[in-house]
């Protein structure tokens, strides 16, 4: 489920041969890496801005008709307008996709409902609270977690709790994350799945692996990592033209990351 960078969406690799531009290669991890967070193609750039800000609390940094960067907490999705991809109903797919721990279940979900969201599953129990599972306009799954542990009363009514995705071989995924510099959470949340945070950025998104007996179609959204200080042999890309620079909107550099199941990444260097 490897998705091609904002270059390929743009179509400007699609030029003829000798049009400047070098197709990035897979890099190698680095352990500076923080979660940045998710990239995703949206059919309606509008629709969609207003859907992550009135349904989940997030708030636009940079708004474009072509490219949109939004913030939860730490958490930032890049919008990027595009043909979105045909995710089955169910929202049974590799990922990532985005988890959030919400402060009242009911009045969340309606929330998300409201802006332009459908119900895939629940409220369901689980060993920490209840969870629902939704579909963002185009497709996209989410999850809301309702937590049993009381929250204070200030806290976010709706926040990114971590970036989740499927994995058939866990001890594959957890060899592929810690390569990046995530940790292994000390406290296991839950049997069948392996919970990582990064020390590097502890106020930052984690990442949580559910462990699924077989692979889940490599679809959805875009992993993305910020590599504030990666070596220069593993910068793959090249320098881009300043018409592809602008394309990058927040990043100035990106390239593809080979991670498993599927799952597609891209690291980045932000401006």
């Amino acid at each position: 489920m490897l998705i091609e960078t904002l270059l390929l969406w743009s179509g400007l690799f699609a030029a003829e041969p000798g049009a400047g531009l070098i197709q990035p290669q897979p890099v190698a991890p680095a352990r500076d890496t923080v979660v940045w967070g998710l990239e995703m193609k949206v059919a309606r750039m509008a629709e969609s801005v207003e859907f992550y800000r009135d349904g989940l609390d997030f708030e636009p940094e940079r708004e474009t008709e072509e490219a949109s960067t939004l913030v939860n907490g730490m958490t930032r999705i890049e919008l990027v307008l595009g043909h979105a991809p045909e995710l089955p109903a169910d929202g049974e797919i590799a990922g990532p996709y985005l988890n959030f721990v919400v402060r009242d279940m009911q009045p969340a979900i309606e929330q998300a409902v409201k802006a332009g969201a459908r119900v895939i599953s629940g409220p369901e129990r689980f060993a920490l609270g209840h969870s629902t599972r939704l579909a963002d306009p185009d497709g996209y799954p989410f999850q809301l977690v309702e937590l049993s542990a009381r929250r204070p009363k200030d806290a976010p009514r709706c926040q990114v709790y971590h970036i989740a995705v499927r994995s058939a071989d866990l001890e594959r995924a957890e060899q592929a994350y810690t390569d990046l510099g995530l940790e292994p959470a000390k406290r296991k949340h839950l049997p069948r799945t392996l919970s990582l945070v990064n020390p590097n950025d502890p106020e930052g998104p984690g990442i949580i692996v559910h462990r699924v007996k077989r692979p889940a179609p490599p679809m959805g959204a875009t992993f993305v990592f910020a590599m504030g200080k990666v070596p220069v042999g593993r910068r793959t890309g090249g320098d881009r033209t300043s018409e592809a620079a602008a394309l990058l909107g927040p990043f100035s550099r990106d390239g593809p990351m080979d991670m498993p199941d599927g799952v597609a990444a891209k690291w980045v260097e932000l401006r």
